[in-house]
């Protein structure tokens, strides 16, 4: 939301639809993955299985930038912003190069630039090393980026990722999202007591999630799933207090 043509609705949503989850966890992490709507995967109790997504559809993807006036420019067929009349300028997806981190992250990030330039987006896939790539992300000085994060059992990493109060320099609300009736729902998970000593005396209660105008995709390694489900039929849901990293995609800036 950083800087146009991201701070654009259209873009965001249009970009969300062209990143195929399924090719991604299928082919790219040889299905030992499974592509999830929300950043609270399935094996944590705070997950909420409503929580609703954007599916992979290019012809959509074309149709949302159609709708708000993105044309295609015959000769670079590319998207024209409606803003400035001109063709949109060359937009980047860092990720780390693969020799300094597991390849797949880069190997994602060519496919979702690929994929968006089917629709008219002109998305570069750019690696560079890691170092460098958290200190164009803390400086602000990105469009999307890939990276992985480890997951903690409480939640408590929402409100680093996304209370406008960490949008911040250095801050890990990367994306600039500033929404009160989010910031008012994490602070309450902060002062929630353990979920282990409500469970089963309250009712769920749906939380405010991220507005459709949000492009963060992620996935969660599979092994975790096999842990969730095999404790399940045991009679008891054992989560860890730290897991493999979660692959996320995130396209605001």
């Amino acid at each position: 939301m950083r800087r146009a043509p991201l701070d654009a609705d259209p873009v965001r949503q249009a970009m969300a639809c062209i990143v195929d989850r399924d090719a991604i966890t299928s082919k790219i992490l040889k299905s030992e993955a499974i592509p999830l709507a929300t950043i609270v995967p399935p094996w944590n109790p705070y997950f909420n299985s409503n929580t609703a997504a954007f599916p992979y559809d290019l012809t959509k993807a074309g149709e949302i930038l159609d709708r708000a006036g993105y044309t295609v420019d015959r000769k670079t067929k590319m998207r024209i912003d409606p803003n400035t009349g001109k063709t949109m300028r060359e937009m980047k997806i860092l990720t780390p190069k693969a020799e300094s981190s597991p390849p797949t992250m880069a190997q994602i990030g060519k496919m979702i630039a690929d994929a968006a330039r089917k629709v008219g987006l002109p998305v570069k896939h750019e690696p560079v090393d890691f170092l460098d790539m958290v200190g164009m992300v803390d400086d602000r000085n990105f469009d999307m980026y890939i990276r992985a994060w480890s997951l903690s059992r409480n939640p408590d990493y929402l409100e680093s990722l996304f209370h406008s109060r960490n949008a911040g320099e250095g801050g890990y609300n990367t994306s600039g999202i500033a929404l009160p009736e989010l910031d008012q729902a994490l602070e309450d998970l902060e002062r929630a007591p353990p979920i282990s000593t409500l469970r089963g005396k309250l009712p769920w209660k749906p939380r405010p999630s991220l507005p459709e105008n949000s492009l963060w995709r992620y996935c969660t390694p599979k092994s975790i799933m096999r842990d969730f489900a095999k404790t399940r039929l045991q009679g008891t849901c054992r989560c860890r207090d730290t897991v493999p990293p979660a692959t996320t995609t995130n396209g605001r800036s």
